[in-house]
């Protein structure tokens, strides 16, 4: 079924707020996600500690700091509960939003053989960019963003309430328009930086 545009929402990160020992989900003893979903979304300059049973893990461990996941490199079905420390940004809606694209890449690199009679293609580093309209009042967000250099995050919901595109991005350009018979509008353009999810 085809969507409403007009369904959607954009979203963008408030300020970091600090958190400890913070509980998580896991349904295959290797992977566990922050169970609150308003606190999924770890800060881009927080680095985790990650508990086991309330005591410092020792083990390897990755951390998807865009979807509040952390990884291990080993199933293990003993572990006692899995906690973290750190600062998660909360996710406000983007005030008069009216528009918004988003375009996943992934690069393409060539391995064809000597003799092959087919370009021979494998997938390596992933990207995203996109772009973002508001109807601009008061709000510079976006602008002192830019010029701070700030690394944001935006989510991006195409189906309503669930299922949001979640990347941390980097501001590329910020434009502002007004018109004498229209309303100031703002357009930026981002780029993802690390991890972005898509489901």
């Amino acid at each position: 079924m085809a969507l409403q545009g007009h369904k959607a929402l954009v979203k963008v990160a408030g300020t970091p707020i600090t958190t400890t020992a913070e509980p998580t989900t896991t349904s295959d003893d290797k992977n566990y996600q922050i169970t609150n979903t308003a606190k999924q979304i770890i800060a881009y300059t927080s680095t985790p500690i990650v508990y086991d049973d309330g005591v410092l893990t020792t083990e390897a461990y990755t951390v998807n700091k865009v979807d509040g996941l952390v990884t291990f490199a080993t199933v293990d079905a003993i572990r006692g509960p899995i906690t973290f420390d750190y600062s998660y940004v909360p996710m406000n809606q983007a005030a008069e939003a009216h528009e918004f694209s988003y375009t996943a890449n992934a690069e393409l690199l060539d391995k064809t053989p000597f003799l092959s009679e087919w370009l021979v293609k494998e997938q390596g580093l992933k990207s995203g960019s996109g772009s973002i309209s508001d109807f601009d009042v008061i709000d510079n967000y976006f602008a002192d963003s830019l010029v701070a250099g700030t690394v944001v995050v935006i989510e991006l919901y195409p189906a309503s309430t669930i299922n949001p595109i979640r990347a941390f991005g980097v501001l590329a350009t910020t434009e502002i328009a007004a018109a004498v018979a229209g309303i100031q509008d703002t357009s930026v353009s981002f780029e993802t930086s690390e991890a972005f999810k898509i489901n």
